[in-house]
This record gives structure tokens, C-alpha cells and sequence, in this order.
């Protein structure tokens, strides 16, 4: 039986005194040892162990959640008393409760399975919260119901992650990885930091959204990619290491001297951006969205292995005729009087006057792929 104060509850009574769920606890009233109490072996092939045993009070405090008070709630298989001095005091059996092995559930004592649930050591009670109770748990409820949940939503969470990986561009993925922190991004192919970036969202999918989400992430990531591009610069004088802007409209100022020798130059640059956030913003922003269409015209350029090339070279101001292979004869017939365009700026002009509006970078990029 189970008695708080003086008086015996039922198991009805602590359900609706502090909020859970009954049904579902007597359904499965299973606990196990709490995570944080175990450890792998590894010498006996990482198989997980806990301690021997643990036993607990057969009684802990509560605050009563209707008067505020604090009351004394009991698990009591015999109630007795006995004489101390000249005082008769009441007596209650058991006097602590063994928890023994991994797991243990408790279809045929229900009191002990609410006794379990509400006492401070399940890191599942209602208790914990209200008593705040901060030492580390002992046990926890096995919820089949919450870890189904937990489950399911783990697998959509790598889904999401993965579509969202799937949806980024090159030039966006490689932000991002450098924004996570990968090494020697610019050093790998496209394709191998896609692949790292998809591991990386398998792995910690909760995190890998969190952080791809995140706009300093981003920022970051496009802090180092300006500086691994060259659009910053840092040079030293004396003992000062100084980033200056090396090109763009603010070409030659300064960004940041560090006089501290013992910091990253990087870290440096990015916690200092990071501090004056809005009068470097508009200028990053330009800057890499100028960055992101030299690389996707540049790579446009760039033949791929597995793709047939066509080998003959179009020299500069070629005038394009009856002479070019047939994929070239496809070109509107209005552009056959105009100068082939042998890089993305021309290529851009060479629209422009084709098509009478400037195309996009994406565009212009794809029109030089197939030249």
C-alpha cells in the first residue's frame, strides 16, 4: 500500500494529485537503470554494464501540489508499532526497497511501479521539478509509448537533414561546411565535402539542422571562404597581425589588428565581424554573392570526366558560322553575327544583347557549358 502522511492513497489518488498518466504506467511498469549509470566494458567487447544493485528509502519527501505542504509518501507491505521510550511510535515494513540487475518491472506490485514513478531518483517524476532536485537519477521509465515517438521522429530528423543537404548548391554547401568547421574544404573536391556534410547530417542530424540553420553559422562560414578566396588579407607589422579587405570597394582598409599573439588570426577576424555585425553585413553579402558566380562560372568551364568534350578551341572575337560542330548550330540565328564569348563576363554581354535583359549567373554560366 502506499501512504502519504498519515493516511493510505491510492494509486488513483497520486495520478490525479500530481498529473501522470496511470493507465499507461500500469500497462508496462518497467524501469531500468538510468543511462548516466552505465557504462560499455571494453575489455568484454563493449557489452554495457551498471553496478550489481542499488537500493533506495521506502519513503521520500513530497510537496503536497494542492497545499504547498510537504508530506512524507511511503511504499508499506506491514504497518506496526512499537514502544521507544514511553512514547508509542507507528512503524512501517519495509524499511528500503532493493532495485537489483538492468531492468525490473512490477506487473504484480503496481504500488511499487507509482512508488518508483514518483520518487526524486526517477529522472522521469513529476517530483524532480518540483522539488528540484539536481543529483544525478538512478532510474528511468521505460515509456514504450514516448520512445516509439522519439523514434519516429529521429528517422524523419535524418530525412530532413538529408533533403535538406540534397537541396543546397555547391557553393552553399561548401559555406556551410566551412561555417561547421570542416578542414581543407577549398582542397576537396565538391562532390567528397557533399559527402562529408551528408555523413556529418546522418550522424547528428539534430545538431546538423540546428547549426545549418543558424545565421552565424552561415556568417562564419562565409567569413572563411572570403578569407580563403583572397578578399581578405592579413599582413604583419612589427608584432601586429593586421586583416585588410584586398579587394572590392573597400580595398586596402583595414578590418582588424591583433595585438594578442596567442590568438587565432581566424577567430580573430570573425569575432571581430561578428561585433560590428551590421557595418559588415552589406559588404560580405556582395562580395560572396560575386564570389559564388565566379566559382559557378568557372566550374561551368571546367570538363568533367565521364562527359564527351568537344576539343577544338574558339579563339577570341571568332565570328560563329557555317564552319561550328552541330550542338553550336542550335544557337538562336540572330546571334550568328556576334563574337563567340570565351568567359563569363562576355557571356553575360552576349545575352544581354541576344535577349535584350541581362541573364542571371546561373544562366549565363549554363549558355558557356555548352559552347
Amino acid at each position: 500500500m502506499l501512504v502519504l502522511g498519515n493516511n493510505q492513497v491510492t494509486r488513483v489518488d497520486l495520478a490525479k494529485m500530481f498529473g501522470f498518466d496511470l493507465q499507461k504506467l500500469e500497462k508496462y511498469p518497467a524501469f531500468e537503470i538510468d543511462k548516466d549509470r552505465k557504462w560499455k566494458d571494453k575489455a568484454n567487447g563493449n557489452v554495457v554494464k551498471a553496478g550489481a544493485g542499488m537500493s533506495f528509502r521506502s519513503h521520500f519527501t513530497v510537496q503536497h501540489p494542492h497545499t504547498g505542504l510537504k508530506e512524507v509518501l511511503r511504499y508499506v507491505k506491514s504497518r506496526g508499532t512499537k514502544t521507544v521510550g514511553n512514547q508509542l511510535k507507528e512503524t512501517f515494513e519495509p524499511r528500503d526497497i532493493r532495485f537489483m540487475g538492468m531492468k525490473n518491472e512490477y506487473k504484480n506490485d503496481l504500488d511499487m511501479a507509482v512508488f518508483l514513478y514518483l520518487h526524486p531518483d526517477n529522472a522521469d517524476s513529476p517530483v524532480r521539478t518540483t522539488m528540484n532536485v539536481v543529483t544525478r537519477p538512478k532510474l528511468t521509465y521505460i515509456d514504450k509509448q514516448k520512445r516509439a515517438s522519439d523514434r519516429i521522429s529521429g528517422v524523419n530528423l535524418v530525412a530532413k537533414a538529408m533533403s535538406h543537404v540534397n537541396g543546397l548548391s555547391d557553393e552553399e554547401i561548401t559555406i556551410l561546411a566551412k561555417g561547421l568547421g570542416f578542414k581543407n574544404v577549398d582542397r576537396t573536391e565538391p562532390e567528397s565535402v557533399k559527402a562529408d556534410v551528408l555523413e556529418f547530417a546522418l550522424k547528428s542530424p539534430k545538431l546538423y539542422m540546428e547549426q545549418s540553420e543558424s545565421q552565424l553559422t552561415i556568417l562564419r562560414g562565409k567569413i572563411q571562404h572570403m578569407a580563403d578566396s583572397g578578399i581578405f588579407k592579413i599582413e604583419k607589422i612589427g608584432n601586429v597581425r593586421r586583416w585588410k579587405w584586398a579587394t572590392g570597394s573597400n580595398e586596402g582598409g583595414t578590418v582588424v589588428d591583433i595585438i594578442n599573439q596567442t590568438v587565432d588570426s581566424r577567430e580573430a577576424l570573425i569575432n571581430h565581424i561578428f561585433s560590428h555585425i551590421n557595418d559588415y553585413l552589406p559588404s560580405i553579402q556582395n562580395m560572396t554573392d560575386s564570389l559564388n558566380a565566379r566559382q559557378v562560372a568557372e566550374r561551368a568551364l571546367k570538363p568533367k570526366d565521364d562527359v564527351p568534350v568537344y576539343t577544338e578551341q574558339v579563339e577570341p572575337q571568332r565570328i560563329v558560322g557555317d564552319d561550328l560542330p552541330d550542338h553550336l548550330k542550335t544557337i538562336n540565328q540572330n546571334t550568328l553575327e556576334n563574337p563567340l564569348p570565351t568567359n563569363f563576363q562576355e557571356a553575360v554581354s552576349y545575352l544581354t544583347k541576344r535577349d535584350g535583359k541581362r541573364p542571371s549567373n546561373a544562366v549565363a554560366a549554363s549558355f558557356l557549358k555548352t559552347l
